[in-house]
């Protein structure tokens, strides 16, 4: 597949990756369900990562999910430093470990920014009141790939085999040691995946 453009929009925690207009990738699995859905067959391909039926602190959690969903944001900057790294050193995964001087530098931008815990619970409500998304997930048309980590402490591998096995033709892309973090050492893979995914 050859991208004639490739736009990043954020919203909020999540990366929204369009190709050429066709093709879309989200770091946030709700939204990207939603989209394909939405859009009714807008997309000609979709991509979710991390992904699950049900809302957040579900049977689909992780040990570290319920956590993940609670854990208050500290007000100053060093604190909130310490608590990022710490967490992230947890959510990265056995075999790709962050690394944690880019960790901090990621965490400072983000704390610069802005942070507002009200915001965070606001967004987690909206989650928890959509409910399951099995019906939604089976409406969806386009061809899917569903990319998880076998050792996400945020949201159980099941969740992702639950999501694939609920969009008819979806493929599961599992990586071995990867947690509940896109690792850059798996960029390469999973960029050749998302284009080759792109020309079905």
């Amino acid at each position: 597949m050859t991208a004639t453009t490739v736009q990043v929009e954020s919203r909020g925690d999540a990366a929204i990756l369009r190709i050429g207009g066709d093709v879309t990738a989200a770091s946030d699995g709700a939204f990207s369900e939603a989209y394909a859905s939405a859009t009714d067959g807008g997309a000609r391909a979709l991509v979710l990562d991390f992904s699950g039926m049900e809302a957040c602190c579900s049977d689909e959690s992780g040990p570290y999910g319920e956590g993940h969903c609670k854990e208050g944001i500290p007000a100053e900057l060093e604190p909130f430093l310490e608590q990022y790294v710490s967490k992230w050193q947890v959510y990265a995964g056995p075999r790709y470990p962050i690394e944690p001087a880019l960790a901090r530098d990621h965490a400072t931008r983000l704390f610069e920014r802005g942070t507002h815990s009200a915001g965070r619970d606001r967004q987690l409500a909206a989650i928890l009141a959509s409910g399951s998304r099995r019906k939604t997930l089976a409406s969806i048309t386009c061809p899917a790939l569903v990319i998880h980590g076998d050792s996400d402490p945020v949201v159980r591998i099941e969740a992702g085999m639950a999501t694939a096995n609920a969009i008819e033709g979806a493929e599961l892309l599992v990586f071995e040691g990867m947690g509940h973090d896109l690792a850059k050492g798996l960029w390469p893979q999973v960029v050749d995946a998302i284009a080759r995914h792109a020309g079905r």
